[in-house]
């Protein structure tokens, strides 16, 4: 729960709420830790993964109209800019963790 409240940027009491929402609609199952007692394993059933591909699909069926008006060099350059801002997204919420806001 705490790594994922961590890279999820809120805290641990709302996380554990949310696992448990999750978890009560069936979309994720709790797993004890079998090398540590203390630690539990969340997995996606099913459901939850039929629920990530579907929202995934939606997703990309929002994007592809307007990247579709898009000349092919310029989705070429977004397509190329996405890792750099994953990385970007991933420092920003990292120091917004450690600094209560983005700095």
């Amino acid at each position: 729960m705490t790594e994922l409240a961590t890279s999820g940027g809120v805290t641990q009491p709302s996380m554990t709420t949310l696992v448990a929402r999750l978890a009560e609609q069936g979309l994720v199952e709790r797993q004890g830790d079998p090398t540590d007692g203390r630690a539990v394993l969340l997995a996606l059933t099913p459901a939850g993964a039929d629920l990530l591909d579907q929202r995934r699909a939606a997703r990309a069926e929002r994007l592809s109209g307007p990247l579709s008006r898009l000349a092919d060099d310029d989705v070429r350059r977004i397509t190329n800019a996405l890792p750099a801002l994953a990385r970007l997204a991933g420092v920003l919420t990292h120091s917004q963790n450690r600094h209560g806001g983005i700095s």
